[in-house]
């Protein structure tokens, strides 16, 4: 019996995980949302408009990029890094741990950084697009259509072409990953 009290008490709930998503998410698309409210609060300029579309196209690269590493995460095999864990590769211990928690690394960049990001594109067309439709004008509301078409474009086109790179690709992408993570690991 108490057994069993113990194994319950260190199982966390998918309640909890699902709770701590919804908060990091509000968090991030907050944090996101003031930064690119207070870089395009005042699109007048051509060049504050050239740079909300510089903007637009770094959040849906990051948007992309952090769906391929989800996909990725959920697709790679661990076998081979438990191999190269053994042989002390350094980024092998932090792959395992990313892959052993493979539905939240995976949730945490597709849902979490990916889809906020692309809500954060979505604003920032929207103030692209209110920048020129001044008047209200058929052409203005066709210019934004086009605009709002030509993001949504993009971004899915760029989130296919990374689904397809990270299904193949997987265990050299979540390598990349651990390795990087690894040089933020304290030397001992």
């Amino acid at each position: 019996m108490e057994k069993e009290n113990k194994t319950n008490q260190k199982k966390p709930t998918k309640t909890k995980w699902w709770v701590q998503i919804f908060f990091i998410t509000l968090s991030l698309s907050f944090c996101f949302s003031i930064l690119s409210e207070l870089i395009l609060s005042s699109v007048k300029s051509i060049l504050i408009t050239i740079l909300s579309i510089a903007a637009l196209f770094i959040f849906i690269l990051i948007a992309v990029f952090c769906d391929m590493i989800g996909v990725a995460m959920a697709s790679a095999d661990i076998a081979p890094f438990m191999s190269m864990a053994s042989k002390k590769i350094k980024g092998a211990k932090e792959t395992i741990k990313l892959l052993k928690n493979a539905d939240k690394t995976s949730s945490f960049f597709c849902d979490i950084v990916g889809d906020a990001c692309g809500i954060i594109c979505g604003s920032i067309g929207a103030s692209i697009v209110a920048t020129i439709a001044i008047n209200g004008q058929i052409w203005e509301i066709i210019i934004g259509a086009i605009i709002s078409a030509m993001i949504a474009g993009i971004t899915v086109l760029g989130k296919a072409i990374g689904k397809s790179i990270a299904i193949n690709e997987s265990n050299k992408i979540v390598f990349g990953v651990g390795k990087f993570l690894s040089l933020f690991k304290k030397q001992k």
